[in-house]
C-alpha cells in the first residue's frame, strides 16, 4: 500500500520519553525542596544547648515551679508562702532529644522555717517557646526545721508570762518566777523534731545544772511551738 508524502507519523515513542523525563524532574525537583525544608524545620526546631546557668534561671522563676512544687508537698506543708534557694543540680541525662531530667537539691523557704527537698526537675523543650519546666517528679522533703527552736519559744513564753502577764503557770501551777530569774535562764539542751522536742534549761549562776526540762510539739495550723509538758528540777537556787 503506498501512502502520500504530505502525511506524517507522529513519534508516540519519542513523545513518551519527554513525557517520563519531564515527570521525573518534577519528582526530583519536588523531592529537593522537601530536603531542603524539612532540613531547615528540623534545624529550627533543635533544641538549643541548656547550660548549669540556664537551669537555674528556670528554677529560679517563681510563677512557674513554685505552683509545680506546691501540688506535690501541699499534704506535707500546706503553706503557699515560700520562695527557693541553695539549688544543687546533681545531675542531668537526656530523656529523648527536647527532655532533660535533672535531679535537684533545694531548700524551701517559709517564712516560720526551711525545708531541704529533693526532686528531679523535668526539663522540655518545644520550638518557639524554648526550654521550660514541666514537672517535677520523684519528690522527697525532709522535716521542716522551724526558724524558732522549741528552746527559743519556751524562753520567750516564760519572759512574756512574767513581764507581762500574772506569772508563768502551767497545769494551773504558778511557778512564781521573778524577773531577774528569768534573765539568768538559757537552753542548756534540745533533743528531738517537731512531733516532740526535750528542751532543758538552766541558769547563768548555776552553770549547767539543769532546772527544769519541757516538752514541746510544732503546730503546724499555728505555726509556732506548743507546750506539753513542764517538770522542774528539784535543785535550790
Amino acid at each position: 500500500m503506498n501512502y502520500s508524502n504530505k502525511i506524517k507519523f507522529k513519534d508516540i515513542k519519542v513523545k513518551n520519553s519527554k513525557f517520563k523525563l519531564t515527570i521525573i524532574n518534577i519528582m526530583i525537583f519536588i523531592l529537593t525542596i522537601t530536603a531542603i525544608l524539612t532540613a531547615s524545620y528540623k534545624d529550627k526546631i533543635k533544641p538549643t544547648t541548656l547550660t548549669f546557668n540556664d537551669v537555674n534561671k528556670l528554677l529560679m522563676d517563681y510563677t512557674v515551679t513554685n505552683p509545680i512544687l506546691y501540688e506535690k508537698i501541699k499534704k506535707f506543708m500546706p503553706e503557699e508562702n515560700f520562695y527557693i534557694n541553695n539549688i544543687n543540680i546533681i545531675d542531668s541525662e537526656f530523656v529523648n532529644f527536647n527532655t532533660i531530667n535533672a535531679p535537684i537539691s533545694i531548700t524551701l523557704n517559709y517564712p516560720t522555717g526551711t525545708v531541704n527537698c529533693f526532686a528531679t526537675a523535668e526539663i522540655q523543650y518545644k520550638y518557639k517557646k524554648g526550654w521550660f519546666i514541666k514537672d517535677f517528679i520523684n519528690v522527697k522533703t525532709d522535716n521542716f526545721i522551724p526558724l524558732f527552736s522549741a528552746g527559743d519559744i519556751l524562753l520567750d513564753t516564760l519572759i512574756n508570762a512574767v513581764y507581762f502577764g500574772d506569772g508563768f503557770s502551767f497545769n494551773n501551777v504558778n511557778y512564781e518566777y521573778t524577773k531577774s530569774y528569768i534573765d539568768s535562764l538559757y537552753v542548756i539542751s534540745e533533743e528531738g523534731d517537731t512531733s516532740s522536742t526535750l528542751v532543758k534549761v538552766g541558769s547563768f549562776n548555776t552553770g549547767r545544772n539543769v532546772h527544769f526540762s519541757a516538752i514541746l510539739s510544732y503546730n503546724f495550723n499555728e505555726n509556732t511551738w506548743e507546750l506539753l509538758d513542764f517538770q522542774p528540777t528539784a535543785y535550790t537556787y
